[in-house]
């Protein structure tokens, strides 16, 4: 298991530079619409695999019932929400969608994914303990 979490801990990483890298897209004035969108696909290929772990993780530790365990599991799926507008937006082209989007929730699911990092960081180091 603490094979899994050191992968996990070392994908954060990864997770981290990609969601700095579209922050830094999204606070340009022009959008580069193609380069976000081959941000946003690595992101969502990382994170499909990245969140399968921390499931399993999760449904293994569930017997030690942490309370922070419940929350991270809402977390996923709140970013999930923001994930979903933003592909939508990406997928559509509207340029105009698209800024409104990149914009709010992309900013949203950076943020709050960069927060949501630390807060699995902090379980896992409860998990050593």
């Amino acid at each position: 298991m603490q094979e899994l979490i050191e992968e996990i801990k070392e994908e954060h990483i990864q997770i981290r530079k990609i969601l700095v890298g579209i922050l830094g897209l999204i606070n340009t004035k022009e959008l580069r619409i193609k380069e976000l969108k081959a941000r946003f696909h690595e992101l969502g290929v990382l994170w499909n695999v990245h969140e399968a772990k921390e499931d399993h993780i999760f449904n293994h530790m569930g017997k030690r019932d942490f309370p922070e365990e419940k929350s991270l599991i809402e977390q996923h799926r709140e970013l999930r929400g923001h994930w979903k507008v933003l592909n939508d937006a990406l997928d559509e082209g509207k340029d105009s969608e698209i800024r409104v989007s990149i914009d709010t929730d992309g900013k949203m699911l950076a943020e709050k994914f960069i927060s949501h990092i630390d807060r699995e960081e902090r379980y896992f180091s409860k998990l050593k303990g």
